[in-house]
């Protein structure tokens, strides 16, 4: 299995209309004025295709921190 970040994204951290549902989480970072974070998704491979487990988000710095390496996605 790999978590693959397909997109970055921010909203405003007082933001109350269209929220992410983490956003309601006590330990959530709420420095700053955007709270940062990556749409990813959960992937396991069969035959060099990529099959989807689950999808989620990611806060930005925790991914930033890590090595990374970019990888071609067919989805099945």
């Amino acid at each position: 299995m790999e978590v693959v970040a397909n997109w970055r994204g921010h909203i405003p951290n007082d933001e109350f209309r269209h929220v992410p549902a983490e956003m309601d989480n006590e330990k959530r970072p709420k420095k700053g004025v955007l709270y940062e974070f990556y749409n990813v998704l959960w992937v396991g491979w069969k035959g060099g295709v990529a099959y989807r487990r689950a999808h989620g988000r990611v806060e930005r710095k925790v991914l930033d921190g890590l090595e990374v390496e970019a990888v071609d996605l067919v989805l099945g």
